[in-house]
């Protein structure tokens, strides 16, 4: 499925639709039953990240207000993994501390002061990975924004519930406990 950035909507649905069916036919599915039902939601097209998390948002607000509506259901919203490492205040230059600037979008970017030696790299012919790799450099350097990697990382990430019961999900917890409430 394309980038939410790139979702055409009437070729493709949003993650909210797919969500909303999803629950509408769990519903219809178990609505003579004592049993429950179990809808993992996964945003993870995060190419274009913001865009990505707005998609999510809505999905949360949907599934939120249905929550609300069926006192019973549990809302679970975990990544599993945090990716990037990002540390803030990058010294690029040892002899001087970082100004903490923010990025003004612009051309995409929001670079205005590429230097001879970037505009160098970036006509020359690389692959596309050796171009992704570059750019996100040359914003996270300007924005002074450091990264330890550029895929997962061993950092703790934050669970939010909602529902029934989930209070016993605050605070800092192994995954299997997750489960076991």
């Amino acid at each position: 499925m394309s980038y939410e950035i790139d979702r055409i909507p009437t070729v493709e649905p949003s993650l909210r639709e797919m969500s909303e069916k999803a629950i509408r036919i769990l519903e219809a599915q178990t609505a003579n039953s004592d049993r429950g039902s179990f809808l993992m939601i996964e945003g993870s097209r995060i190419g274009t990240h913001v865009h990505e998390i707005l998609a999510y948002n809505e999905v949360i607000d949907f599934v939120s207000s249905y929550v609300d509506d069926h006192p019973g259901t549990v809302l679970i919203s975990v990544s599993d993994h945090e990716t990037g490492g990002l540390s803030l205040a990058l010294q690029t230059n040892s002899s001087s501390y970082p100004k903490y600037p923010y990025t003004v979008l612009l051309n995409g970017l929001g670079i205005y002061d590429f230097t001879d030696e970037e505009i160098d790299f970036l006509i020359a012919n690389h692959t596309k990975q050796e171009y992704e790799y570059y750019m996100a450099n040359l914003t996270s350097w300007r924005a002074q924004i450091g990264w330890a990697t550029h895929g997962h990382s061993a950092v703790d990430v934050n669970l939010y519930a909602h529902g029934i019961k989930t209070r016993a999900l605050r605070g800092n917890h192994k995954v299997i406990y997750i489960d076991h409430v």
